[in-house]
């Protein structure tokens, strides 16, 4: 019942249904979530950055949560993203993160015609060094649609 509730308000959309969706994901409701996060993501509103942050961390939603932040396309979920790349320690999530910052760089740069959010948030990173030793590393071991990610985030901290 509750995914079909949620496909419902996805679907819907307006402030009150993302209303909706944001009380559900108080609930943290396993089944529901999933599906939740990329509403979320969907929804193109802000409101829905401190839910999806709060998700991003957890080991069960934080894959779905962190493909979210990316088509959310808020360049202030930049220095989270990075501080999640940082310290993921699951591939699949660090992949994610990485392309997510991608989503949002690209976003920016259709909206505002610069990506510079991404790029200033990663070269100011008070772990670039070890950010991009840690990126470069993972190149050697990463298939080809991870060393596109990993070649993308690279070149935005040079």
């Amino acid at each position: 019942m509750a995914l079909a509730a949620v496909e419902a308000l996805g679907r819907i959309g307006g402030h009150a249904a993302l209303d909706c969706l944001l009380e559900l994901a108080e609930g943290r409701n396993f089944s529901a979530l999933f599906r939740l996060s990329t509403c979320l993501g969907r929804s193109g509103d802000a409101r829905v950055l401190p839910t999806l942050l709060s998700l991003a961390g957890d080991p069960l939603y934080g894959v779905e949560a962190v493909r979210a932040l990316g088509r959310l396309g808020d360049p202030t979920a930049v220095p989270p993203l990075v501080d999640l790349l940082s310290r993921a320690n699951e591939s699949l999530r660090a992949l994610e993160s990485q392309r997510a910052l991608i989503a949002i760089h690209e976003h920016s740069l259709r909206r505002f015609g610069t990506g510079i959010a991404v790029e200033r948030v990663l070269a100011d990173s008070p772990r670039l060094a070890e950010l991009r030793r840690q990126l470069t590393s993972a190149l050697k071991r990463a298939d080809t649609a991870e060393q596109i990610a990993l070649s993308q985030t690279l070149a935005f901290i040079g």
